[in-house]
């Protein structure tokens, strides 16, 4: 039996800031590539604040067969948006297309194009159809995307052309069924004996290892609230002093340079260690972010 060829757009991918952004394209075309024939294209955009870095990029750019198991193309452009939205989108679309045809070129015909979030991936995708008549199906990850008015017009433009759709969870699932009346859950598979981590026997302490990220969107400090107040009724009628000295809470996560320091007072009744991995700390990740701690 043939097998598909299928071109994945991903509106994220990793960069130097951020080597996790969009980790999870990479690792569900690979998975996919065993049962296709996969190719990704990259359209990697440089924001004008990195403007030195544009001819650097560009030099990687083209085709990369040794990167994954399947085959791999970039390019690298300027990003327009913080001057125009509209116009940021016009020259991703045109530098999405004319890289799409040379990739048709080098490897022939596509049946089916994959979207991973539908912003701005989707609009090359839908250029690719009106164009070339070659269907394309979305997996939106976004409910901020799909929610923003700023978004409304290319996200109606990429829903109205789109062969099917599917809801990384069944929050979008729910707000694409608003909009149009086909849409499927298809979570990110996650493969958790990765995460396991080994049993240490203790008759004094409770440890609670939790992986995550410090992305606002992630609520990091409603979930902690949450987890003292299910840690106090596991702990019954004993005294702060007595349950503080039992519960360790380690929270591990990556975007900031703390690398094992005890953050400063979260407000918690429990001892809380954050774990880190080295990476620069940027304001949108900074562990100090009165959002997460409500001071």
């Amino acid at each position: 039996m043939k097998k598909l060829n299928i071109l994945v757009i991903p509106s994220w991918y990793p960069n130097e800031k951020d080597p996790l952004w969009g980790n999870y394209f990479i690792k569900q075309s690979d998975a996919l590539n065993e049962y296709a024939n996969v190719s990704m294209l990259h359209i990697n955009r440089v924001g004008l604040k990195e403007i030195k870095k544009l001819l650097k990029e560009k030099m990687s750019d083209g085709f990369d067969n040794s990167k994954y198991s399947f085959k791999f193309y970039k390019k690298t452009i300027l990003n327009l948006k913080s001057l125009s939205l509209d116009l940021s989108y016009k020259k991703y679309v045109s530098a999405g297309y004319r890289a799409y045809k040379k990739m048709k070129k080098e490897l022939g015909n596509f049946d089916i194009v994959l979207v991973e979030s539908i912003l701005p991936a989707g609009l090359i995708a839908r250029e690719i159809f009106k164009k070339d008549n070659v269907p394309y199906i979305v997996h939106a990850h976004s409910e901020m995307i799909m929610t923003n008015e700023i978004y409304k017009e290319y996200v109606d433009l990429v829903m109205k052309d789109a062969k099917s759709y599917m809801g990384v969870n069944k929050r979008i699932v729910d707000i694409v069924k608003e909009r149009r009346k086909d849409c499927y859950l298809v979570p990110n598979f996650i493969d958790c004996s990765k995460f396991d981590i080994p049993r240490k026997t203790s008759k004094n302490k409770f440890i609670l290892t939790s992986i995550s990220n410090f992305y606002k969107v992630k609520k990091v400090d409603v979930l902690l609230k949450a987890k003292e107040q299910a840690a106090k009724l596991s702990q019954g009628d004993i005294s702060i002093d007595e349950y503080k000295s039992n519960i360790d809470y380690t929270y591990g996560d990556r975007g900031c340079t703390l690398n094992g320091e005890p953050v400063p007072d979260t407000g918690l009744l429990f001892p809380v260690k954050f774990l880190y991995k080295g990476y620069t700390s940027t304001p949108e990740y900074d562990p100090y972010d009165k959002i997460y701690y409500g001071k």
